[in-house]
């Protein structure tokens, strides 16, 4: 049964040093330039807020993130779904999250959350080839690839007992790209899954089901020679789980 905990106000200002170490393309070299890649180095700034109102029934909290790379490391496919790791020179990461959860009552729980983000490659050049040899490719001012400008969530928990309750929850994302020439595209989407949850002692059954609506989504993307090539993601998917603790 759902209880709503004090939770203290508190707001915090960090600073943080990233570091990802170098590595090899092993199987998506196109020559000696291509081979290796470097280092990722970043300077993380967030300042955040969480508080809780109205009896400690409703708690928000918010956060603000710019994040500064040098080298970062980006993921692109080859046709085959190989993967490669390239460095731009700079890239920055920015945005806002915001999330709240609210008890109703004693049965009844809602939430939210909320996040726009800002991924920009600022100074990325790309040796290429193509049929006649290397070539240098200028993507600067590219969007990250698999990051979506914005992303949003809804949820509605019920409890039909004590030991019985109901969950339906909403995911949702815009457009976002799969590679760093922004040419292939996840279309925005809304997807909606349910939970049905009963308890007993030690022993927990869940019915799930995910995608109610089959929305149809992209895992992967590359353009190969003949065309675009897609793995899709999950579609409808139900399933009964059981969990015995002691």
């Amino acid at each position: 049964m759902p209880k709503a905990f004090l939770i203290p106000t508190e707001s915090c200002i960090l600073k943080w040093f990233g570091y990802m170490p170098s590595g090899y393309n092993y199987a998506a070299a196109q020559g000696e330039s291509s081979f290796t890649y470097d280092n990722e180095n970043s300077d993380n700034y967030e300042i955040g807020y969480k508080s809780a109102f109205l009896d400690n029934n409703l708690t928000l909290s918010a956060s603000l993130f710019n994040t500064k790379i040098r080298n970062k490391q980006i993921v692109d496919l080859l046709p085959g779904f190989i993967q490669t790791i390239n460095n731009a020179a700079k890239s920055t990461n920015k945005g806002v999250e915001l999330s709240a959860r609210y008890y109703v009552n004693k049965d009844l729980i809602l939430a939210a959350h909320y996040a726009a983000l800002d991924a920009i490659a600022e100074e990325y050049q790309l040796n290429a080839f193509n049929s006649t040899g290397f070539s240098t490719i200028e993507l600067s001012g590219k969007h990250l690839p698999l990051a979506a400008e914005n992303t949003y969530g809804m949820s509605v928990e019920y409890w039909l007992s004590d030991s019985l309750s109901f969950k339906v929850n909403a995911l949702g994302s815009s457009d976002y790209y799969f590679d760093i020439n922004n040419t292939v595209e996840q279309a925005g989407y809304l997807k909606f899954n349910a939970e049905l949850m009963y308890e007993y002692k030690n022993l927990t059954v869940t019915l799930s089901a995910d995608n109610l609506t089959n929305e149809e989504i992209l895992s992967r993307a590359v353009i190969t020679p003949v065309g675009i090539a897609v793995e899709d993601a999950a579609p409808r998917y139900v399933s009964i789980n059981a969990k015995y603790g002691w």
